[in-house]
This record gives structure tokens, sequence and C-alpha cells, in this order.
């Protein structure tokens, strides 16, 4: 589940802040990878990992936020 709130201010006529703060994987769920396929590992039906460890789609909690000038 993800979660963003967004709060836009108006500071003069024509110009506009906007505050973002979103997070990602809010309740922290881990996605698991799929079992060990291979009939003679060791591993043969454990799952040992999970589906995306690192990068932009981590299996962990992320949270971003973000500062917008609009004029």
């Amino acid at each position: 589940m993800d979660f963003s709130v967004i709060k836009r201010t108006k500071l003069t006529e024509t110009s506009v802040v906007e505050f973002r703060a979103e997070v990602f994987d809010l309740f922290n769920h881990a996605n698991f990878g799929q079992p060990g396929r291979v009939v003679a590992s060791t591993t043969f039906g454990q799952i040992t990992n999970t589906r995306f460890p690192t990068g932009d789609s981590g299996s962990s909690r992320q949270l971003q936020f973000a500062l917008k000038l609009k004029f």
C-alpha cells in the first residue's frame, strides 16, 4: 500500500509552493520471491529472498519528500 499527502499554499496571486510526502510500502510487508525450483538443491521449496531486495521497487518502506515552487 502506497500513501501520499500534498499541501499547496498560495504565496502570491501567481505563485504556489507545494509540499509532497510519499510513503511506499506503508505497512512494510515483505514481498517474497519464488521458492527454489531445482530439485537437487538444498534450498528446494524454500523462499530465501524477497522479490525486490533493493532499488526503486524495494521490499522495504521508503519515504520521499518534495518541495516545489510554481510561478
